[in-house]
């Protein structure tokens, strides 16, 4: 993934819970062919994601490693990749429920 070609999409200022905003960004990228597609991600305040990430950051949970780390929101990579820029809302509703689940259960582990 190119860092350099990351945009920021969109940020929800209440997407992970009230005050804590989520950032959608994504990434250009080239396959085999040189066909570009937009590779999505989300992008977590570090305040709120640092403590958790020791689980986040484990199997069962998410087992992926942030990738990067843009003006104070930790960013990871979705597995969903589109031939536009708009917003492939159900593949990220998808992921956004998936990852609420997760972090809820990374809670209650902590606790």
């Amino acid at each position: 993934m190119n860092i350099k070609s990351i945009n920021l999409v969109k940020e929800y200022p209440d997407g992970v819970g009230p005050n804590i905003p989520l950032r959608l960004y994504w990434t250009i990228e080239k396959d085999s062919d040189d066909n570009i597609y937009y590779r999505w991600h989300f992008g977590y305040p570090e305040k709120f994601i640092k403590p958790l990430c020791p689980v986040i950051e484990s199997s069962p949970y998410w087992g992926e490693v942030h990738w990067a780390e843009i003006d104070g929101f930790w960013v990871w990579w979705l597995s969903v990749t589109t031939t536009t820029p708009e917003i492939p809302k159900e593949k990220v509703n998808f992921w956004y429920k998936f990852y609420g689940r997760m972090f809820n259960m990374c809670v209650n582990y902590l606790r």
